[in-house]
């Protein structure tokens, strides 16, 4: 019984891409709506940083890169669920 890795890879790193893109997309909405006046100036540095990290998330998600040797060469090949 063999079992095809590359599918449960694909898809362990779609869920970790899906989460991650939830939990970031769940920060920067409590940032925007419920944030203290108070805290201002720090809150637009996290809600960029939070938009970096959506952006991240977003461009990890659509692509995969795969590094193999093959004899003395190296072989990166780039596949994804794009």
């Amino acid at each position: 019984l063999q079992m095809d890795y590359s599918l449960l890879i694909i898809i362990c790193h779609s869920a970790i891409a899906t989460v991650s893109f939830s939990i970031n997309f769940l920060l920067l909405f409590s940032m925007l709506f419920f944030t203290p006046r108070s805290s201002r100036p720090f809150t637009i540095l996290m809600i960029f940083h939070t938009v970096m990290e959506i952006l991240n998330t977003l461009s990890s998600f659509s692509s995969m890169s795969r590094i193999l040797l093959i004899d003395w060469h190296l072989v990166f090949i780039s596949y994804g669920p794009c």
